[in-house]
């Protein structure tokens, strides 16, 4: 028995050392404050003890310290929320685009009801409930309790579902975001089960209109929107809705809309319920039918920024097709249409115009001077296309292109005349064509410090072809028949930002070394002794170190060298004077 003979107030602690586990210096003491005096601190049982005598302010102290650390375990272990349904899982997280919130949602597949949600009416944290992909039949207003703060719902793909008249009107003060993708809702009626939600910004009805083999009328006259109090709605998605058109009054009730996403229908041309969304800033009409872009389509969409209508059998746009956009459209995308003319004249009074894609399109030629319209493009994709690229193609935008895509377009050589007039580009992309030598001059001039040559038959580069470029360059050789970097060496450090050769078989030699060294961002692999090595791998510098001296430990190594024969020749002095 071990005993501290220290007595303090008469109050001493029981302490006992029990050997725990297979380790025999592995002990854990057991504390049992007795409130005895000296004389009864004595061994109960068999073990071994000892007796400490601790003054009481200590012993209050120590106690605290006890109680603080419980109290700090306990707080650290997640306890789950007593609020949340039964069937589902709930914790907090990211709800949205820079939004932290609580997320509800379940797996259980088979679920026919919205889970009871009143045990979370007093977490006033925004709220996701997401409850996509299950069985639900019937949603009403009771299902929603009010004050519950639901901010974002998801109940896409919940086929069999009836959304009551007002389903979601105890929500009308918080809920902003609602997905309804294949829902089993058609359009021929006024959809009631939105009513009273004035906070709703983003609305997603996409897959609708249709069930199984059951499809709504595709002509759409119902006023869907009317009388609602969607006065917040900016959003609106109806892709692929079976819809061939849009009465005049569909849309009646949310002239707020900014962004309409109609693409993957029917529709032969504009749908006439656009004319009453002056807000409008984007419009997607992708996979649609029409084939003409007639006069005046969006004459009443002054404010429309962005057109999108890809993959469609556009075969012609009138002269006055875009009149009323003059000074607001700044994106026009026509990917994939079947243009076999470019739209000089219905272009050039878009003085807002940024960014144009005509890529995928059988467009031959662009004739000199298209492009000189009152516009300043900043993006021009015409990838994919047979045009011919003639030294005048870009004139009237020498000042204004900044990203160009020529992709896929047939070229053996680069275009050098054409592209030096290009004053502000900065991101030139030829991948996909058949460059196979990159000549001494073939970009000269040519200001662009992204050049994109991925999935070229490129085997060769000439020395001097990066001479007198903009710096640092950035370059992607993807899938090249490049068979090392040692056109980097006759350049100085700082040339070269990044080299991504993935797809390209490199040896991982003293070049690499090199680029490692002066801090180039090399992306792929190369073959160290019959191992693909990533570039990025942070053991490669070592592998190399040994083989590849950097320029540092040539330079020590000749300081080194030049001291010794220094000092040999100082002691040599040295002597000759002693001796």
């Amino acid at each position: 028995m071990l005993i501290n003979s220290d007595k303090v107030e008469g109050r001493c602690v029981w302490s006992r050392w029990k050997q725990v586990g297979s380790l025999a210096s592995t002990q854990r003491r057991v504390l049992t404050d007795l409130n005895t005096s000296s004389t009864e601190c004595a061994p109960k049982e068999n073990g071994r003890y000892f007796l400490e005598v601790l003054p009481t302010e200590v012993l209050v102290t120590r106690m605290w310290f006890l109680f603080i650390y419980a109290a700090c375990l306990v707080s650290s272990v997640p306890s789950r929320d007593t609020g949340c349904p039964a069937q589902c899982q709930c914790y907090t997280g990211i709800i949205g685009i820079g939004k932290n919130g609580y997320i509800i949602q379940s797996n259980l597949q088979n679920m026919t009801r919205i889970p009871d949600l009143s045990g979370l009416t007093s977490n006033p944290q925004p709220k996701l409930l997401r409850l996509e992909k299950k069985a639900i039949t019937r949603v009403t207003q009771t299902d929603f309790p009010e004050g519950i703060r639901i901010t974002r719902i998801i109940l896409s793909n919940n086929r069999e579902m009836k959304l009551e008249d007002g389903a979601f009107s105890n929500l009308h003060d918080s809920l902003e975001y609602l997905n309804l993708e294949i829902t089993k809702i058609f359009f021929n009626k006024t959809l009631t089960f939105l009513r009273g939600l004035s906070r709703l910004e983003y609305l997603d009805l996409s897959f609708n209109n249709k069930y199984h083999y059951e499809f709504g009328d595709p002509n759409i006259s119902s006023r869907l929107f009317d009388g609602l109090g969607l006065s917040s709605l900016k959003a609106l998605k109806m892709y692929n809705s079976n819809i061939q058109s849009l009465g005049a009054d569909v849309f009646l009730g949310i002239e707020t809309l900014e962004e309409l996403d109609l693409a993957g229908n029917l529709l032969p041309g504009v749908p006439d319920g656009c004319a009453r969304l002056s807000a409008l800033k984007v419009v997607d009409l992708s996979n649609s039918r029409f084939t003409t872009l007639k006069r005046k389509s969006f004459v009443n969409n002054k404010k429309l920024m962005t057109l999108k209508i890809l993959y469609s059998k556009v075969t012609t746009i009138d002269p006055d097709a875009f009149v009323g956009l003059e000074k607001s459209l700044q994106v026009l995308k026509m990917q994939q249409c079947k243009l076999s003319k470019f739209p000089t004249d219905a272009l050039k009074h878009l003085t807002a115009l940024k960014a144009l894609d005509l890529q995928m399109n059988p467009l031959a030629t662009i004739p000199d001077g298209s492009l000189s319209g009152s516009f300043c493009l900043k993006d021009l994709h015409i990838s994919q296309t047979y045009i011919k690229v003639t030294r005048n193609i870009f004139k009237g935008q020498e000042n204004c292109i900044k990203n160009l895509y020529l992709r896929d377009m047939g070229l053996d050589n680069i275009p050098t005349e054409s592209l030096r007039s290009l004053k502000k580009l900065q991101h030139l992309f030829l991948n996909g064509n058949e460059i196979k030598v990159l000549c001494k001059d073939s970009l000269t001039g040519i200001k662009a410090s992204l050049l994109v040559f991925d999935n070229n038959p490129l085997a060769r580069i000439e020395k001097g072809a990066f001479q007198n470029l903009t710096h640092p360059l950035y370059l992607e050789f993807q899938n090249t028949l490049l068979k090392d970097l040692h056109f980097t060496l006759d350049y100085d450090t700082g040339t070269f930002g990044s080299i991504n050769v993935r797809g390209v078989s490199l040896e991982c030699d003293c070049t690499v070394a090199r680029l490692i060294h002066e801090g180039v961002s090399l992306s792929g692999a190369c073959n160290a002794m019959g191992t693909q090595m990533d570039l990025r791998d942070s053991k490669l510098p070592g592998l190399l170190s040994d083989s590849c001296p950097t320029s540092e430990s040539h330079c020590v190594r000749g300081h080194a060298y030049l001291l010794t024969v220094i000092c040999l020749f100082v002691v040599s002095s040295v002597r000759k004077v002693i001796f």
